[in-house]
């Protein structure tokens, strides 16, 4: 999990549900951007981008990440969906890695507001 704020404490929550183990990188954690280095990509398959970066207006921003760690077997998922396509999405893509977006979280969330907000049990 890249990011240490709302988003990601709520996919930590899930993970954990699923029984999912996870690490958390962050600028605050023990592992950080700074120590975390391809091998350590290489070992971890799933990589969740949770941090605002990289969302508009500053699309050409990217997280410090060595993607040379990354291929084919790793799962990116950025929570950013504005852009579609975020540089860590990219950068990632071009490692060969398989890559999702935010934007069914979006959906989900949106779904989820329409059903506490029209369907409301008394």
């Amino acid at each position: 999990i890249l990011g240490n704020g709302g988003a990601a404490k709520a996919v930590k929550y899930v993970l954990d549900k699923h029984g999912i183990p996870s690490v958390t990188v962050s600028r605050s954690t023990e592992i950080n951007y700074d120590n975390i280095d391809a091998a350590f990509v290489q070992d971890h398959k799933l990589i969740i981008q949770c941090t605002p970066v990289g969302t508009f207006p500053n699309v050409e921003d990217c997280l410090n990440f060595p993607f040379e760690g990354l291929s084919k077997d790793h799962l990116i998922i950025d929570l950013i969906y504005n852009p579609n396509y975020t540089k860590f999405i990219i950068n990632a893509s071009e490692k060969g890695a398989k890559t999702v977006n935010g934007y069914y979280m979006l959906e989900q969330q949106a779904e989820k507001a329409w059903e506490i907000w029209n369907f409301q049990k008394k």
